[in-house]
């Protein structure tokens, strides 16, 4: 469901919502969202540097007067009750993993953006703080990245090496064949200092690709 600064949110059993701390074996949970699906849904988990304290998002995506839209509730951990947001992110959609990911003060899923009669891949960046949308590529650590498949041959990683706003240009940080995998990746979970690439196929089962060492391992989630 989403993980931030070693806390990690879990759906137990499609009907439990429980935040857990790995490193003390902590856990809480939540109160459901009204309406609550037991299925699969959006959702990311980032803190609030402003009020020192973590939030959990889900967004939910609709269609109003013919043009789709993403509309976000939020639960603040102090106040334990959830709220909806005033902001809406007007002719997007949300696609890809359901599991958004906190970078940079914001919490990224990948959307499809309305421009005419086309659809165009977007980052939807959703700003814990000030609780409105942005919209941004990729992040590797401090610097913008973008991962995607190329002629059906591999999927590339490539890095910005500057903020957001620069017009600096990009570099290619990564190659991975794509007969070396067994099957096309939901998303990229990270990006580790080796250079090793974390592969998410199903949000079940992950594996670690090391690009030099032309090596890959199955990881148990």
């Amino acid at each position: 469901m989403g993980s931030c600064y070693g806390l990690i949110c879990l759906q137990v059993d499609y009907e439990k919502l429980v935040l857990w701390n790995p490193s003390t074996r902590d856990h809480k949970e939540l109160p459901k969202p009204s309406p609550y699906h037991n299925y699969d849904f959006f959702s990311g988990l980032g803190y609030d540097s402003s009020i020192d304290d973590y939030k959990f998002v889900i967004p939910s995506c609709s269609t109003a007067n013919g043009s789709e839209q993403i509309m976000v509730e939020i639960l603040t951990l102090r106040t334990n009750v959830w709220r909806k947001v005033p902001e809406i992110c007007q002719g997007t959609t949300l696609v890809g993993t359901y599991r958004g990911l906190f970078c940079n003060g914001a919490v990224h899923w990948l959307g499809k953006q309305e421009n005419g009669s086309k659809k165009e891949n977007v980052i939807v960046s959703f700003d814990v703080a000030e609780e409105r949308f942005k919209e941004v590529l990729g992040m590797s650590g401090n610097f913008l990245c973008a991962f995607g498949e190329c002629h059906g041959s591999y999927f590339e990683a490539w890095i910005h090496e500057q903020e957001y706003d620069s017009s600096a240009s990009f570099r290619r940080l990564s190659r991975l064949p794509a007969d070396r995998i067994s099957q096309e990746p939901k998303a990229v979970s990270c990006l580790t200092k080796k250079g090793e690439l974390l592969l998410d196929y199903d949000e079940w089962q992950l594996e670690l690709y090391h690009p030099v060492e032309d090596k890959n391992k199955c990881i148990r989630t």
